[in-house]
């Protein structure tokens, strides 16, 4: 426990030395999070390009939450224990834009799993994180 604790301060300090690290001009954004019955009790941890950590949300609750993103940064994406989200690319975003995080439903959750236990392949539940996030250019 307490090297998984050590592992979450240096990956802390390392980001903190990669966001001050210069006087970098940022772009403010939005994270708007829709919960649902994924990662409920969890955090999602938000990170930029080679795991430097940039925030992170609760899934519990709808919330939106303000962060700024420095412009040198390429993409962004979520991580939850080993599994992460996909990438969204950052080289078009500009400052006002929303990053909606949205968490699959208990409904969607049980027919994922259902499709799963007929297929021959390893189960979805366990190849990819159920948490969709994308930039939402229809909200600016």
């Amino acid at each position: 426990m307490k090297q998984d604790e050590s592992q979450s301060l240096e990956k802390e300090v390392r980001s903190a030395a990669f966001n001050n690290a210069t006087n970098r001009e940022t772009r403010t954004v939005t994270l708007d999070v829709t919960p649902g019955a994924y990662g409920r009790y969890r955090k999602l941890h938000i990170n930029l390009d080679q795991e430097v950590f940039l925030t992170s949300v609760r899934l519990n609750r709808e919330q939106q939450v303000e962060i700024e993103i420095p412009n040198d940064a390429l993409f962004l994406y979520g991580k939850m224990d080993w599994l992460s989200t996909e990438k969204i690319d950052l080289r078009g975003l500009r400052s006002g834009d929303v990053i909606r995080i949205v968490c699959a439903s208990f409904s969607e959750l049980m027919r994922i799993s259902f499709k799963g236990m007929f297929s021959l392949g390893r189960s979805p539940l366990t190849t990819r994180l159920h948490i969709k996030i994308f930039l939402d250019r229809k909200t600016r």
